[in-house]
């Protein structure tokens, strides 16, 4: 976990010199800070606002609201001076004056984790299964060592820097995941964080649109090996159609993960909804997460553990210790039982949690509520049609399909006569109404899609006893 923030980071000064900028003086350049923020409503004593300007507004637009909060320092883009300096004159706060927040930001974490060259600094990546993995690697290396990691998925050209100042010197490893939506994003990352060590999970179609598919997608992802030395190694799936392409990216140094790669892990069980039991070096473990996927994620964590000679005892009691996260494969029991998925969707793990509900055993039906899959580019509808035909091979009773790109399944199914029941919309309030009319207790249901779709909105509704038909 990423724990508390030390009790001092730097000094405003500090800061000021890193990021090349002008500390307007009004006699706070000692002031120390203690965390980072770019939500001007978790302001505190000690705290640095970073505004940075997004689609819908400005960061700056917040400053009051940050110092009003609390914070005590504030990173202010040059465009903005004329405003800032009638500011300074009234408030206690220092201000710097900077060319761009953001850059500012990134230069920040930059030189805040060089000061701990003794971190062991693994990078996680992949186009699905990131952040498990990262859970599953970090609660295995925190049972016997310090560990860092970023909370949940800050994992961007924003959240990675952020997640950063939480280093301390007491901590032996960093696990940072690292994901990209554009081009160039892994290229600011890696020289941020510098990882010694890396673990790609998949080279599949997420983001594939702005990435450049496929072949961007391998082309972006590789170069997290950017700073690799001689000792760095990169944690490969056995299973990647683009192995060799891996392989030569990282020069060679590479250990594979998967069933035939990660030898200690044998007598897999497959438990459903309930996860995996297995052995582990001639002992009985357990992970709480269910399908093949979340088993690949353990054999990933496994074989990077083993590679830092982890205790076995460790790497179990770690596995026991994952719990599904909120949004991914996240499995809430009532009158319903829901596979809550809905963080983030592409083809590859849109398709593989299909492949598992189809092979388990249910009572009662099984329901898939699909939202678009975003940032496919120019293969979206290919792509959702790819989802369109596994799901006509599939045992699903019902398929509801909620977003504009989610009309190529809807069309796939109804033009192959898929047997069960399908209905189509691109207003939630419809989705919402007709799903509600049709679930009945005992039912399974699937929430898959995109962020952007909020499927997880479904969720209180149908764990309603009222909103529940009995059967």
């Amino acid at each position: 976990m990423m724990g508390k923030s030390p009790e001092r980071l730097f000094t405003a000064a500090e800061a000021a010199e890193v990021c090349s900028g002008y500390l307007l003086e009004n006699g706070y350049g000692r002031l120390e800070i203690s965390s980072v923020i770019i939500d001007s409503r978790k302001g505190r004593r000690g705290a640095l606002f970073v505004p940075l300007k997004g689609e819908q507004s400005d960061g700056h637009a917040y400053i009051p609201d940050a110092l009003a909060s609390g914070a005590s320092c504030v990173l202010v883009a040059s465009s903005w001076k004329e405003q800032i300096d009638k500011l300074s004159n009234t408030t206690r706060a220092a201000f710097i004056i900077v060319e761009d927040p953001l850059r500012s930001l990134q230069k920040l974490a930059q030189w805040w984790t060089a000061k701990f060259p003794e971190l062991v600094r693994i990078g996680v990546t992949g186009s699905s299964g990131k952040t498990t993995t990262k859970e599953i690697l970090r609660s295995i290396l925190s049972v016997g060592s310090n560990t860092k990691a970023n909370e949940g998925n800050l994992n961007s050209e924003i959240g990675l820097p952020l997640s950063l100042f939480s280093l301390q010197k007491e901590d032996r490893y960093g696990v940072f995941e690292m994901g990209i939506n554009f081009k160039g994003e892994m290229d600011i990352l890696a020289d941020i964080y510098k990882p010694q060590f890396a673990v790609i999970t998949n080279i599949g179609t997420a983001h594939s649109g702005p990435l450049g598919g496929v072949e961007g997608i391998l082309r972006e992802k590789t170069k997290v090996f950017t700073y690799f030395s001689s000792e760095s190694r990169a944690f490969l799936s056995e299973n990647d159609p683009r192995l060799e392409q891996l392989q030569r990216a990282c020069g060679g140094r590479f250990v594979l993960f998967g069933k035939n790669s990660t030898g200690s892990i044998d007598a897999v069980e497959n438990r459903g909804l309930s996860g995996w039991d297995f052995t582990y070096k001639g002992e009985r473990a357990h992970l709480a997460l269910p399908g093949e996927f979340n088993l690949s994620n353990m054999y990933a964590a496994v074989t990077a553990a083993e590679y830092f000679d982890v205790p076995s005892g460790d790497i179990i009691k770690g596995i026991a210790a994952v719990s599904p996260l909120s949004g991914r494969s996240r499995i809430l029991t009532g009158r319903v039982t829901i596979i809550e998925d809905s963080y983030n969707a592409n083809a590859d793990s849109t398709c593989k949690i299909l492949e598992f509900l189809n092979g388990i055993t249910w009572q009662g039906r099984k329901i898939a509520v699909l939202g678009s899959m975003k940032e496919l580019g120019a293969d979206s509808k290919e792509l959702h049609t790819l989802v369109g035909r596994k799901i006509c091979g599939t045992d699903m009773d019902a398929v509801f399909m909620y977003g504009e790109e989610t009309g190529n399944i809807y069309r796939y199914l109804r033009d192959n006569n898929f047997p069960g029941y399908f209905f189509y919309t691109e207003e939630y309030d419809e989705l919402q109404t007709e799903l509600l009319n049709f679930v009945s207790s005992k039912d399974l249901v699937l929430l898959k899609g995109s962020r952007s779709m909020k499927l997880e909105r479904l969720v209180p509704f149908l764990q309603s006893r009222e909103a529940v038909r009995n059967v």
